[in-house]
């Protein structure tokens, strides 16, 4: 609903409070006698609106339409093969729609762009289908989708049932042949309909607006850009696409916005119109101010080419927040909302859009980010043709703090490149030392020629600041050369109160937490994830892989004898039950496996006590000794 209008009070009149005066004179002493009357106000209720998508013959709500096939029934293998040609007209399953609220409606309904499946031109069968509503009687030829208006009284469910009709065009090319539209989603948007009555009519709200603007491609003039900028307070409103154009233009020719929030006061459907990035990477044109999304939507975002290309190109010193966006994104080092940030505050912020990286990195949220991430969320696919770095939030993840935040959509770095080049993530493809993880999880499938894990497929380093993982959950499947349910590689990492399920399978490791650890700590941390090798050489740990460097554990629960699938060269503190079982005190740990039998590095065991340690070393002829 508009807020500038939509915003509606049933307001029940009151009657005006009655005061009556008495003034009388008695010989010459003037006495004034007073009385009141009055009455109370009826309480003042402000309506509302509230519309769903309903099944044709059930109250469920619709979360996807399926076109149907004359002769089969909906849900079969016959159903299910249709096949789009030049002047073919399909239908979806019906649909009606429920007034939930205490207002009358009026309403429309638009065709989400972007359920195409990826293709090597990019090409989306939506392009080339017209759509029609039709009403009850399917054999109606119906009204074009973006023409028909519905309306609807308060508390009420349509009588009729629709269904939207899709016609492909008979200028559709040979480009479109072999592509998949895996059903479709459509966005019911209501605004008020002039039905209730004021003191006077029921017209003042008969101009209400639709809470959306579809974008056409066109710019707003330099004037309509001034007037929507408050310079006083430092505010641009922008509630059409063509002002948001405007201040990608305005951005993009040199004008950071420093200082100025950007206040977006409606959805905006960019329609499947090529989109320029706000901000161009690698000049002094980039975004530094805040745009505040208001709770709003940007739909059907397309970028079909580039580098370093989302919604925004770049930004330095920004904030985004408040903000949903959805579409499809491709070319070199690509995301959802913002393809670089640096020292940049995201907040609150959901990626819907589906971002495919022909070359370089991919991410939900930021290809390449710096700064801090709360309350985000990503829910579209992610993938990477090329041995680099992918990651549900963030691709390439300078320090940063990252609390608050899940991942459900899909993450793919599919190239083999060098053993640690391709690095998928559920948060992080690539972590940088010094960043923190809080209460944040991931719940979708991770896959990596190389590197995957649900927190990042590759973190840290060596002689930096530790990176902090804290109160993470993993649910999702994670596959990769290397696998874990946290890190695959992993430098100076601390973990606690952290949680890992589903299925961890690597090829060479694979490990509920981390693939390969070198220096870090693990604490009160639980694994119950199925953890499998599926390669014939490597190595297996409920816990770690391969364990080096300068390692804290502190292990609960019932013993088992895979927690560490081998020891490399590492000085390890035990601060709770002891690994694998193992019986270093009395110099047999029978379930000990050094990760390079004969090599002349030394192990250290480091009892609880602090003080008692046992070492494994050339100079005790490969044996273990008590110091």
């Amino acid at each position: 609903m508009n807020t500038k209008k939509a915003t509606k009070r049933a307001l029940l009149t009151s009657v005006m409070a009655l005061v009556m005066c008495v003034v009388m004179l008695v010989g010459t002493t003037f006495a004034w006698f007073t009385d009141t009357a009055s009455t109370g106000v009826n309480k003042i209720v402000s309506g509302n609106l509230k519309v769903d998508i309903i099944g044709a013959d059930n109250e469920d709500h619709v979360e996807k339409l399926n076109f149907t096939k004359a002769g089969t029934e909906v849900g079969t293998d016959a159903a299910a093969a249709i096949l789009w040609e030049p002047g073919c007209r399909y239908l979806t399953e019906g649909f009606r729609i429920a007034n939930n609220g205490n207002l009358a409606l009026k309403w429309k309904a638009q065709v989400n762009k972007g359920t195409t499946v990826a293709n090597e031109g990019n090409f989306d069968l939506l392009d080339v289908i017209d759509f029609y509503l039709v009403k009850n009687d399917k054999n109606n030829e119906g009204t074009r989708l973006n023409e028909f208006t519905g309306t609807l009284e308060a508390k009420k469910t349509s009588e009729d049932v629709y269904y939207i009709k899709g016609v492909m065009k008979t200028t559709a090319g040979n480009d479109y042949q072999n592509l998949t539209l895996d059903g479709i989603t459509i966005t019911v948007y209501a605004t008020q309909l002039n039905s209730e009555f004021d003191s006077f009519n029921n017209t003042y709200d008969e101009n209400a607006e639709y809470p959306i603007d579809t974008w056409n491609g066109s710019t707003a003039t330099t004037d309509e850009l001034v007037t929507a900028t408050n310079e006083t307070k430092k505010v641009v409103t922008v509630d059409s696409g063509k002002l948001l154009a405007a201040l990608k233009n305005e951005v993009n020719e040199g004008k950071s916005y420093d200082g100025y929030t950007i206040k977006l006061t409606k959805n905006l459907d960019l329609n499947g119109i090529e989109w320029t990035p706000i901000g161009t990477k690698g000049t002094s044109n980039v975004f530094k101010g805040t745009f505040d999304g208001n709770g709003a939507t940007i739909s059907n975002l397309k970028i079909s080419g580039g580098s370093y290309v989302a919604l925004f190109g770049e930004t330095s010193g920004a904030t985004i927040k408040d903000l949903t966006v959805t579409g499809e994104v491709s070319g070199e080092d690509v995301a959802g909302i913002v393809a670089k940030a640096t020292d940049t505050t995201i907040t609150n912020c959901v990626n819907k859009v589906n971002v495919t990286a022909t070359d370089g990195k991919a991410a939900g949220i930021s290809a390449s980010f710096g700064g801090t991430i709360t309350k985000c969320e990503n829910r579209g696919t992610v993938a990477t043709a090329a041995a680099q770095p992918a990651g549900g939030l963030v691709a390439w993840c300078n320090a940063a703090v990252i609390e608050n935040c899940h991942n459900y959509g899909a993450v793919t770095a599919g190239d083999h490149g060098a053993l640690d080049s391709a690095q998928a993530g559920g948060l992080c493809g690539n972590l940088a030392a010094g960043s923190t993880i809080k209460n944040c999880s991931n719940s979708a499938v991770i896959t990596s020629a190389n590197l995957a894990g649900g927190v990042a497929g590759r973190a840290g380093a060596e002689n930096k600041t530790a990176i902090v993982v804290e109160k993470f959950t993993n649910t999702g499947a994670i596959k990769g050369t290397y696998a874990a349910g946290i890190i695959a590689g992993a430098k100076n990492v601390s973990i606690k109160e952290s949680n890992v399920s589903g299925t961890i399978t690597g090829s060479e490791i694979a490990s509920g937490l981390f693939g390969r650890l070198r220096t870090g700590e693990i604490t009160t941390s639980v694994v119950g994830a199925t953890v499998t090798k599926s390669g014939e050489n490597g190595y297996k740990g409920q816990y770690v892989g391969v364990i080096a460097g300068t390692v804290a554990m502190n292990l609960t629960g019932e013993a088992r004898t895979d927690d560490i699938g081998c020891y490399a060269d590492v000085t390890l503190t035990i601060n709770g039950r002891i690994p694998n079982n193992n019986d270093f005190a009395g110099l047999n740990p029978q379930n000990f496996v050094h990760e390079n039998q004969g090599h002349t590095k030394t192990i250290i065991i480091v009892a609880a006590d602090g003080t008692t340690t046992y070492t494994y070393s050339i100079a005790n002829g490969y044996k273990w000794a008590k110091q």
